[in-house]
């Protein structure tokens, strides 16, 4: 039987000053060990966000060493901030991205609704349940 690990990381103010439609990676974690990752879901809490509507998204970064990101990933819709408590959906199979590499760790996509290149902040609260393979 699969084991589910779950990782509560605390408050952090993301951010993004980004005008584009990608928006900002936020990393909320240390790296942890990515072979043994093997299904993921993700939800989080967000709160006082600086402009109205801003979006958030859970994410993750694998690496094979702490200074060479490999490659930035999302994980379900976007969604508003103003909404608070995201819970996460049903689990997704990552381990063909996880198995690959050394390194992972979570964080918040948040996008800027307004289209400018000012900086907006949101205070997001994260937690990781995930599946060793």
């Amino acid at each position: 039987m699969a084991r589910i690990r779950r990782i509560d990381l605390g408050w952090a103010t993301c951010y993004t000053n980004s005008p584009n439609g990608d928006g900002q990676f936020n990393p909320m974690q240390v790296y942890i060990r990515a072979p043994g990752i093997g299904k993921i879901r993700m939800g989080w809490e967000a709160h006082g966000e600086s402009v109205a509507n801003m979006i958030s998204r859970p994410g993750f970064q694998v690496a094979d060493v702490e200074n060479n990101i490999v490659s930035t990933n999302t994980l379900g819709a976007d969604t508003q901030t103003s909404n608070g408590v995201k819970f996460p959906s049903a689990m997704t199979d990552i381990s063909t991205t996880t198995q690959a590499r050394q390194l992972f760790r979570g964080g918040i996509w948040v996008k800027n609704p307004a289209g400018n290149s000012n900086l907006n902040t949101v205070r997001v609260h994260l937690w990781i349940e995930y599946e060793e393979c």
